[in-house]
């Protein structure tokens, strides 16, 4: 991991999607930059305007306003005060005529995406003092993960990008959560004829999709556009590829998922906290109406077959009430068990919580010790500290470590 480094930059970042955000905020963090993040171009221009930068970096395609505008106006005010901020242009344009469209507008640099990293390091290094730093060692492979006969993640392509692989797990979950029906909306969409709302879908699909090395998405998600661009009637072959695709991602994760899960076995104490923790969370989603997949799919491979019976029946037939209840008598089971009763390890859980924060604070995720703290904490605890890090909330994530530091040394 190379790329030239300077001194810690206020960044404005002009991005849409959440998934994007949270990727430029670790990686430029691991820097130490400051990232302001701006979700539209009309908002980058007022925080602009009534803030100070180093740098901007400006997302193409946003809604509101997209990038080109919003230079067009950043360089309006800078026409008034005299200040010149620089601006890379972040797309995912191959076309030539798209790069001279950024430049003329006034942009000083373009990067492509999906970003490669170390070369917007160098193209943010040619605007300020900058030097040569010892090579930061990211991870680019995970045995267990690598041995899940993925077919659409390609695990190797993702790591060079997000650089830590609990927090390219993570955000790879939350794209499946996000983004589950994707292709169920864009034929909405469609048919229709809401175009504007199907571009939009479809350009924040296969960019997200792009940037955790998810293949053959983004390509179909492109071709889709181009029908819609070309106003051409959309084939129904690629819609029917696209949703065939998903569903193999969404196989592809929930092996993910199983692979690389601390637990070990049904009488582990880790095993029974992760449990615990997920049927809290399947009880709220029940008792909202909801049935979420991701969470049922995480219990029923944890647990067996035989063991979510009651659940699953109740499921089945639609009767969610019932399902909660059973999932209520499975809990209070668990709670009650020896396993239970051996996990709040006050003296553990510290260390570990110390370990975790430090990680954190270079905006990493210490796989270690969080398999450690499911163990050692209680299980209200970790599912606030989890719920923080699914959330990409390190800083929220950092106060509640504290805090529990706090609790156990007094």
């Amino acid at each position: 991991h190379t790329g030239r480094w300077t001194r810690p930059l206020d960044v404005l970042y002009a991005e849409d999607i959440e998934l994007n955000q949270q990727l430029v905020i670790m990686r430029l963090n691991q820097r130490k930059h400051r990232v302001h993040i701006a979700e539209n171009g009309r908002v980058a221009v007022d925080m602009y305007a009534t803030g100070k930068y180093d740098l901007i970096l400006m997302d193409a395609h946003m809604p509101v306003m997209n990038g080109l505008d919003a230079i067009r106006e950043i360089r309006l005010i800078e026409q008034k005060t005299g200040v010149h901020t620089p601006i890379i242009m972040l797309t995912a344009s191959v076309q030539e005529s798209d790069r001279i469209a950024c430049l003329e507008q006034g942009a000083d640099d373009f990067a492509w995406k999906p970003i490669e990293f170390d070369l917007l390091y160098d193209k943010m290094a040619n605007f300020f003092e900058s030097f040569a730093h010892g090579a930061t060692v990211l991870e680019t492979n995970n045995p267990a993960a690598d041995s899940a006969e993925l077919e659409l993640i390609d695990i190797r392509k993702g790591l060079e990008v997000w650089g830590d692989f609990e927090t390219f797990r993570r955000a790879l979950a939350k794209m499946g959560r996000d983004y589950a029906d994707a292709p169920e909306r864009t034929e909405v969409l469609c048919s229709k004829q809401d175009w504007q709302g199907a571009l939009e879908l479809l350009h924040a699909y296969k960019g997200v999709a792009g940037n955790l090395g998810i293949r053959d998405l983004p390509q179909i998600a492109n071709a889709i556009e181009l029908e819609i661009k070309a106003k051409r009637p959309i084939s129904k072959a690629l819609l029917d590829e696209l949703k065939a695709k998903a569903a193999t991602l969404q196989k592809d994760l929930l092996k993910l998922e199983s692979q690389n899960s601390p637990v070990t076995g049904a009488a582990a104490q880790a095993d029974t906290a992760v449990v615990v923790s997920l049927l809290k969370r399947l009880i709220a989603e029940l008792e909202r109406d909801e049935i979420i997949d991701d969470t049922i799919d995480q219990l029923r491979n944890l647990l067996g077959a035989e063991k979510f019976e009651p659940i699953d029946m109740q499921l089945e037939s639609f009767e969610l009430e019932r399902a909660a209840n059973a999932a209520k008598e499975l809990l209070t089971a668990l709670e009650a068990s020896p396993a239970m009763a051996a996990g709040n390890n006050a003296s553990t859980a510290v260390p570990l919580l110390k370990q975790l924060i430090v990680a954190l604070e270079n905006s990493e995720i210490d796989d270690s010790a969080l398999h450690g703290l499911q163990q050692a904490l209680s299980n209200d605890s970790y599912a606030k500290l989890d719920m923080a890090l699914e959330a990409f909330e390190f800083s929220e994530a950092i106060t509640i470590a504290n805090a529990l530091i706090q609790h156990y040394e007094n």
